[in-house]
Protein backbone atom coordinates (compact mmCIF):
# COMPACT_ATOMS: atom_id res chain seq x y z
CA UNK A 1 0.00 0.00 0.00
CA UNK A 2 1.50 3.12 -0.87
CA UNK A 3 1.16 6.44 1.82
CA UNK A 4 -0.94 8.32 -0.30
CA UNK A 5 -3.53 5.57 -0.59
CA UNK A 6 -6.90 5.56 1.39
CA UNK A 7 -6.95 3.01 4.26
CA UNK A 8 -10.06 2.38 6.48
CA UNK A 9 -9.64 1.71 10.42
CA UNK A 10 -12.70 -0.36 12.62
CA UNK A 11 -12.59 1.76 15.71
CA UNK A 12 -15.20 2.31 18.27
CA UNK A 13 -16.89 5.46 18.64
CA UNK A 14 -15.29 5.89 22.03
CA UNK A 15 -11.47 5.07 20.48
CA UNK A 16 -12.37 7.65 17.91
CA UNK A 17 -13.22 10.14 20.34
CA UNK A 18 -10.30 9.30 22.87
CA UNK A 19 -7.91 10.29 19.63
CA UNK A 20 -9.69 13.52 18.56
CA UNK A 21 -8.78 14.38 22.46
CA UNK A 22 -4.96 13.34 21.98
CA UNK A 23 -4.95 15.38 19.15
CA UNK A 24 -6.22 18.28 21.05
CA UNK A 25 -3.46 18.22 23.64
CA UNK A 26 -0.93 17.67 20.78
CA UNK A 27 -2.10 20.78 19.31
CA UNK A 28 -2.32 22.44 22.84
CA UNK A 29 1.29 21.73 23.36
CA UNK A 30 2.54 23.13 20.13
CA UNK A 31 0.15 26.15 19.87
CA UNK A 32 1.60 26.56 24.18
CA UNK A 33 5.26 26.38 22.46
CA UNK A 34 5.01 28.86 20.14
CA UNK A 35 3.52 31.64 22.69
CA UNK A 36 5.83 30.69 24.81
CA UNK A 37 8.70 33.84 24.82
CA UNK A 38 11.63 31.81 25.71
CA UNK A 39 11.00 29.49 22.84
CA UNK A 40 13.56 30.09 19.91
CA UNK A 41 12.81 30.90 16.81
CA UNK A 42 13.78 27.96 15.04
CA UNK A 43 11.63 25.60 17.80
CA UNK A 44 8.34 27.94 16.92
CA UNK A 45 9.06 27.48 12.63
CA UNK A 46 9.87 23.61 13.65
CA UNK A 47 6.48 23.65 15.92
CA UNK A 48 4.35 25.73 13.59
CA UNK A 49 5.09 23.59 10.93
CA UNK A 50 4.07 20.53 13.28
CA UNK A 51 0.63 21.98 14.55
CA UNK A 52 -0.50 22.72 10.83
CA UNK A 53 -0.03 19.10 9.97
CA UNK A 54 -1.86 17.86 13.55
CA UNK A 55 -4.80 20.21 13.26
CA UNK A 56 -5.31 19.10 9.85
CA UNK A 57 -5.54 15.51 10.91
CA UNK A 58 -7.62 16.96 13.74
CA UNK A 59 -9.88 18.25 11.02
CA UNK A 60 -10.45 15.38 8.79
CA UNK A 61 -11.19 12.54 11.97
CA UNK A 62 -13.37 15.19 13.47
CA UNK A 63 -15.40 15.71 9.96
CA UNK A 64 -15.79 11.94 9.48
CA UNK A 65 -16.27 11.12 12.85
CA UNK A 66 -19.57 14.04 12.84
CA UNK A 67 -20.48 12.71 9.48
CA UNK A 68 -20.83 9.59 10.61
CA UNK A 69 -22.19 10.12 14.04
CA UNK A 70 -25.31 11.62 11.23
CA UNK A 71 -25.44 9.22 9.20
CA UNK A 72 -26.04 6.83 12.61
CA UNK A 73 -28.64 9.22 13.92
CA UNK A 74 -30.48 9.17 11.07
CA UNK A 75 -30.28 5.23 10.45
CA UNK A 76 -31.73 5.32 14.11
Amino acid sequence: MKDDEMMTLELTRIEVIRIRLALTHVVADFEREISDPHTSEYVKEVSQSSLKMWESLRGKIAEQFDEQDEQDEVEE
